[in-house]
């Protein structure tokens, strides 16, 4: 099977033999094949920073009382999606991806990067959204924990 994924140059796949990232490599790159584990656990480090910030973020939005916490849970798991897009990009012995435009220059082309930093821009605006309500939560309520705004809700229902 490995045969048939094989490629002679630079690429990405399950094994490769030039420099590339892959399972198993032949040439200098990234491989849980050609390196021990610790060596596999280093090249794949900021994918596990990003499996543990995902995971704490769900942990406090799922675990968690406090709505700001939980605000913060949401910043935490959105920060770890972010570094897994921006782990993805990066390959060990490659180059810019250079395309030539229609006046015959080349250029980089921008949209990872983009959608990256469109979707940092659209969760800070909605990170401060929710603070303020958190803040206008605490101002009418008294309290920023789920569980006493929903007997609160219970008790003014039971109430009409």
């Amino acid at each position: 099977m490995l045969d048939v994924l094989a490629t002679a140059g630079p690429g990405v796949g399950l094994a490769t033999a030039g420099p590339g990232v892959g399972l198993a490599t032949a040439g200098p790159g990234v491989g849980l094949a050609t390196a021990g584990p610790v060596e596999a656990l280093a090249d794949r480090a900021a994918y596990l920073v990003a499996v543990v910030l995902v995971g704490l973020g769900l942990h406090v939005v799922v675990a968690d009382r406090n709505l700001l916490r939980k605000v913060v849970g949401l910043n935490l798991f959105q920060t770890g999606i972010f570094l897994v897009f921006v782990a993805a990009a990066a390959r060990t012995g490659g180059r810019s991806p250079l395309v030539v435009g229609p006046d015959g220059g080349p250029y980089a082309d921008p949209l990872p990067q983009v959608l990256v930093l469109t979707a940092i821009v659209v969760g800070v605006s909605v990170s401060a959204l929710a603070a303020a309500l958190v803040v206008r939560i605490d101002a009418e309520q008294g309290t920023v924990l789920a569980d006493e705004l929903d007997a609160g809700q219970r008790e003014v229902t039971e109430r009409e």
